[in-house]
This record gives C-alpha cells, structure tokens and sequence, in this order.
C-alpha cells in the first residue's frame, strides 16, 4: 500500500503533522498487517482495505487540535486497527458470511488493547535491547 509520499521542503506545521502521521503509518503497517491477517483471520484483500480506512482515521486522529506527535499515537493506532477488525469479523460471523472459528472466536472475545499491546510487545523488547546500551 502507497502511504502519502509528501517531499521535506516548505512544509506548513498542517503539512508536517499530516508526514508525520503518514512516517509512523507507514512504519507500522507490516505490524498492522500481520495483526489483521494472523491475530483476527482477514483475509489479505480485506485487510488492505481496513489499513486504507486506517490510514484516512489516524491522519485525521493526529490533526486534531492539541494532539500528541504522531510518534506518541502509535499504541492508539494498533488499539484501533485491532477495533477495526475486531469490528469487520464480528459482523461477518454474525451475519454467517464467515464461518465460526474457535481461535476466532478466542480474540474476538478479548480487548482489542490487550490484543494491541500483545502484538506490539516484541517491538518494545527489541525497542528497549537497542536503547538499553
């Protein structure tokens, strides 16, 4: 997925923050992926469409007024892509388009937070390894 490539030069404070934003979409979309396809079971076309919207929500979420930087955003935009997902396969399980899945069945029964910050948990090890020294 093409994430807004906006060059550096004359940037507006609006322009940085909306880089800024699109910078740590951009370096979170393979955790997003995997905890879309292998946490909540979407299938990849639907997962890349559930990242668009994302993307659209976490620029906007990050442009409102008194907002962190996007950097300090980033566990609320794992928070929502797992709502999101946990939104889409709720739905399609009952409505019966997708059929029921006991390991499905466990995540969607847990916090979409939990589920964020288990994923991201690997990152914060190595995160720390790297600055630790």
């Amino acid at each position: 997925m093409q994430i807004g490539a906006v060059g550096t030069s004359a940037l507006s404070p609006r322009d940085s923050l909306e880089t800024g934003a699109s910078a740590v979409f951009r370096e979170s979309l393979g955790l997003i992926h995997t905890s879309l396809v292998e946490h909540y079971r979407l299938a990849d076309p639907e997962a890349r469409r559930l990242e668009k919207d994302l993307f659209v929500w976490f620029e906007r979420f990050c442009r409102r007024p008194g907002s962190p930087p996007a950097r300090e955003c980033r566990h609320s935009l794992l928070v929502m892509a797992c709502l999101f997902a946990r939104g889409q396969q709720k739905f399609l399980v009952e409505t019966g388009d997708r059929p029921f899945d006991e390991k499905l069945d466990r995540v969607l029964r847990r916090d979409p937070a939990e589920v964020a910050r288990e994923v991201s948990r690997p990152l914060k090890l190595l995160y720390y390894r790297l600055h630790a020294r």
